[in-house]
């Protein structure tokens, strides 16, 4: 079981697991499950369409979703996986469990403290991207058996702290050396061309997020310096972001004014939000109007919804001259390899996972000075603008045919280092170093939280909200956690402790009474018969049950070779007892709310032959507030 993003949307986690998922599937070897956070509902219709088992994180029901977020620590944990993670555990038994995020995505009460964690071969795979490292990895590191970095950096920076953590290593992200390949020069001169640069100017790249950590403005310093020694050069900065996302960002078009730099020397990579084709031109604002489809104001700088496709993206870096990677830190830079499996020189901050590449003589290094970030004391780095200068001057001054032998030379150590043949052999080799579990002795039930613990009479503020979370929720919340922040606020307000307390005790009730229940299993549940089988979703409410049972001897006439099940609530089940066109009525569970799941898309045994669930749209998605404006059959 793999629990990480999922491998549909668009983040570096999400691009390693495409690759060790398929990979491990390739080999046929391994029965795998992939546990998907960022918010992925139990529901969501890809986790059907998956060719292994797919779990979501977050259940759909809205009133469980409102809980959860009424306290912002527990709504983070939830998203990472916190919430579901037992129940997918207990449903797919797994002999290894390897968790793929973030630090803070796996707190130590809610996966090292399980039975579970314990008991098969847990391996936390983390993007530690800053020294000191976190006392959270170490609580981590230390109870676990494995424990593995993104960089050497990163497990470098774990075993300082002694022999307790020499068991830490590194195993990269994975990822695709064909996607990511040189172009021809033909092909290069061609993108130029129907983007109206010349074959001769010279462009660096930057990609990645508008974010803080990316150093744009230290990029654009070292180009008004370039520009200011060598004013004649047509050199030009492709900074593929989206130039629009300044709130947790740059802005680009005035940092560019402050360093002096002519904003027709920096490119765009722009989007068309209609048809989707994309085109680079130097910056000229948001909301063009498409050359393509024609539509007004559609083309914007490439976002995460409207981007360029990750099998075009070889085109941006192969009609660049070269890659610049200025970050404060990274756990691994996908676009450091991107550029050189795209055969392009590099220029990289050495600096956290930087320093893994630095070491190679075919990267230009870029120095830093370092500087603490408040809050968490980290050490940032912030790259040298001079070094940025050099590098550009380097790749300017620098014929064509060494530049291809610089670039073959990253490519050749990036495709070895990177590529999934590479980092799935790893993976599979210390897989096969681990035992099989025992299941039969793991034990599955959670610690039950304590909902008759007495209000605790305490004076101090923080002592009392420690005494809910330790007390009640069984929880180490961390002093600057989100929640203990969010519930400090709250009395801030006004809200009395009284009520706070009661809202711990409810969440305990909601937590134990959800671990209690034990899993059905509906294939067991299900007649097989021969007849076909239609299930008839009616959660809610006792109204919606009484009406909907007008329909069920229509239905009965037109399919009489059909097994009529209905999913309800099983208080609302006395409904159709004993009505003679129900053929059975199942408990309602999550996966009913997806006619994937239910209708078994992609997989070879399915529960139903037909779905019905006609209250979702009033209780689930609205589609009825423009029906003034459309004519509907309603036979």
């Amino acid at each position: 079981m793999i629990q990480t993003d999922p491998s549909w949307i668009s983040t570096g986690l999400s691009e390693n697991v495409k690759h060790l998922l398929r990979y491990l599937h390739k080999t046929g070897r391994f029965d795998l499950a992939h546990y998907c956070v960022q918010g992925t509902s139990t529901i969501h219709p890809e986790l059907s369409m998956l060719p292994w088992k797919g779990y979501g994180s977050i259940p759909p029901d809205p009133a469980l979703i409102q809980q959860i977020n009424s306290d912002p620590q527990r709504a983070r944990d939830a998203s990472y996986g916190a919430f579901n993670i037992d129940a997918a555990v207990k449903d797919f038994k797994p002999s290894i469990w390897l968790g793929v995020n973030d630090i803070w995505s796996f707190p130590k009460h809610d996966y090292m403290d399980k039975p579970w964690y314990k008991a098969i071969n847990a391996i936390p795979h983390i993007t530690i991207d800053s020294a000191p490292v976190l006392d959270t990895a170490l609580e981590q590191a230390a109870a676990s058996k494995h424990y593995l970095a993104w960089s050497k950096f990163g497990a470098n920076e774990m075993r300082r702290h002694g022999p307790k953590y020499s068991h830490v290593d590194f195993i990269y992200g994975a990822s695709d050396t064909e996607k990511f390949s040189p172009i021809s020069v033909n092909e290069a001169v061609e993108l130029r061309k129907r983007f109206g640069i010349s074959p001769t100017t010279t462009i660096f790249l930057m990609v990645g997020r508008n974010q803080l950590r990316k150093s744009f403005p230290n990029a654009l310093d070292g180009l008004a310096r370039f520009k200011r020694e060598h004013p004649q050069a047509d050199v030009k900065l492709h900074i593929h972001t989206s130039w629009s996302e300044q709130g947790a960002g740059w802005n680009i078009p005035k940092l560019a004014a402050r360093y002096g730099v002519d904003i027709s020397n920096l490119l765009a990579t722009y989007v068309c939000k209609k048809c989707g084709q994309w085109h680079v031109h130097p910056f000229a604002g948001e909301d063009l109007d498409c050359p393509y489809c024609g539509e007004k104001k559609s083309m914007i700088t490439a976002t995460i919804q409207h981007r360029v496709p990750d099998d075009e993206m070889k085109y941006l870096f192969g009609m660049s001259n070269a890659g610049i990677s200025a970050f404060s830190s990274g756990g691994l830079e996908f676009v450091n390899v991107q550029t050189l499996l795209s055969g392009k020189p590099l220029a990289c901050t050495n600096y956290s996972c930087g320093e893994d590449f630095c070491e190679q003589d075919f990267v230009f290094t870029l120095g830093y000075e370092s500087y603490y970030e408040a809050g968490n004391s980290f050490i940032k780095a912030t790259t040298n603008p001079e070094d940025i200068k050099r590098f550009m001057k380097k790749v300017w001054m620098t014929n064509p045919r060494d530049m291809s032998a610089w670039g073959e030379k990253g490519r050749e150590w990036a495709s070895k280092t990177f590529g999934i043949e590479t980092i799935g052999k790893q993976w599979t080799d210390l897989f096969d170093k681990m035992p099989m579990p025992d299941w039969s002795s793991i034990s599955l039930v959670p610690e039950a939280k304590n909902d008759q613990f007495p209000f605790p009479e305490i004076e101090d503020k923080d002592q009392f909200i420690t005494s809910l979370y330790v007390n009640i929720l069984k929880m180490d919340e961390p002093p600057q956690g989100e929640g203990r922040k969010n519930w400090h606020a709250q009395l801030e307000r006004g809200m009395s402790r009284q009520s706070i307390y009661d809202f711990f005790v409810q969440t305990a009730r909601t937590e134990n009474s959800r671990n209690s229940v034990k899993p059905i299993d509906f294939s067991e549940m299900l007649d097989k018969n021969g007849k076909k089988r239609a299930l008839l979703v009616i959660r809610q409410s006792l109204g919606d049950c009484l009406m909907i049972t007008q329909l069920l001897e229509s239905f009965h006439e037109q399919y009489k070779d059909f097994d009529l099940y209905i999913g309800c609530e099983p208080r609302f089940a006395d409904v159709f007892v004993g009505n003679p066109f129900v053929h059975k009525i199942l408990p309602y569970q999550d996966f009913m709310e997806s006619e994937l799941a239910c209708v078994g898309a992609a997989q070879k045994d399915k529960l139903f032959d037909i779905y019905m669930h006609p209250a979702i749209q009033s209780q689930r998605q609205l589609n009825y507030l423009s029906t003034n404006k459309i004519a509907h059959d309603l036979k």
